[in-house]
C-alpha cells in the first residue's frame, strides 16, 4: 500500500502593477513539480491560489490577472496556506501600501506572525525582487540569518527594516546573490528572499527542492530549458 504524498497550498498575493515575471516565473517552476520524475503517478505538489484585494489586478502595466480568492476571504482561511509567495513591484507603490497598512500588508503580516498549526507542514514565505520590502515593513525578516532583494532596492529594504523595528543589525541585508534561505524568523516561519526578477526562478526551484528532492528540482529546470543557478 502506497502512502499519500504531501501537497502544499500556495498563496500567491498580487497587487496593482505587480511585476509579471516575479509571480509568473515561480508559478511556472512550481507547477511542474511532482513526487515522481517518471510521472507514473499523477498530481502536482504545489497548488497555487491567486489572491488579491479585488477580483482582477492590472499587472506590469499591460496584463489583467483574475484572482481566485479575494483577500478578505483568504484571511478567513489563512491557516490553510502552507506557502506565501510575495512578488515585487515599484518600490514607491509598496512603500505607500506599507504606510497605509493595505489589506495586502495586513495579510502578509498575519501569515508571517505565527508558525504552522500542529499537524501542518512548516510555513514558508518566498519573496521575489522588491517583494522583500513588504517583509521588511511588517517585521517578517526579524531573526533571519540574512535576506536580499533587487540590488537597486537594497538601501530601501534596509530603511524599511529599520522603520519596522526589525533593527537592521538583526538581519544582514546582502546583494549580488540569486536568493537567500534566511532560516526561521522570530515567529518560526521560514523565509526565502530572492534578488531581482529572474532570481525568483532559482528561488522557486530551491523551494521545490525543499519539498521534493534535488533530482526533481534539476529535472524541472532541465524540462524548462533553464540553466539553474544555486548561488
Amino acid at each position: 500500500m502506497s502512502s499519500q504524498k504531501p501537497t502544499y497550498n500556495v498563496a500567491l498575493i498580487l497587487f496593482p502593477e505587480v511585476d509579471i515575471l516575479d509571480f509568473a516565473g515561480p508559478l511556472e517552476m512550481l507547477s511542474h513539480f511532482s513526487h515522481d520524475i517518471d510521472h507514473k503517478t499523477h498530481g502536482g505538489v504545489f497548488f497555487p491560489h491567486v489572491i488579491a484585494a479585488t477580483s482582477s489586478i492590472w499587472a506590469g502595466d499591460c496584463l489583467t490577472v483574475n484572482a481566485d480568492t479575494l483577500l478578505s476571504d483568504a484571511r478567513a482561511k489563512i491557516d490553510e496556506y502552507d506557502i506565501l509567495v510575495v512578488p515585487g513591484g515599484r518600490p514607491d507603490i509598496i512603500q505607500r501600501m506599507a504606510r497605509e497598512n493595505s489589506p495586502e500588508v495586513q495579510f502578509i503580516r498575519e501569515f508571517a506572525s505565527e508558525p504552522a498549526k500542529e499537524g501542518r507542514s512548516e510555513k514558508i514565505i518566498l519573496s521575489i525582487c522588491t517583494g522583500a520590502l513588504f517583509l521588511g515593513a511588517v517585521g517578517a525578516l526579524k531573526g533571519l540569518k540574512a535576506a536580499t532583494s533587487h540590488a537597486m532596492a537594497i538601501p530601501t529594504l534596509r530603511e524599511m527594516c529599520a522603520g519596522s523595528g526589525n533593527g537592521e543589525d538583526r538581519v544582514e541585508i546582502v546583494d549580488n546573490t540569486r536568493f537567500v534561505d534566511g532560516g526561521l524568523n522570530s515567529k518560526g516561519v521560514r523565509v526565502i528572499t530572492a534578488g531581482g526578477i529572474t532570481c525568483g526562478l532559482d528561488a522557486a526551484l530551491f523551494l521545490g527542492q525543499l519539498k521534493t528532492s534535488e533530482n526533481m528540482a534539476d529535472f524541472v529546470a532541465q524540462m524548462s530549458e533553464y540553466e539553474r543557478r544555486r548561488n
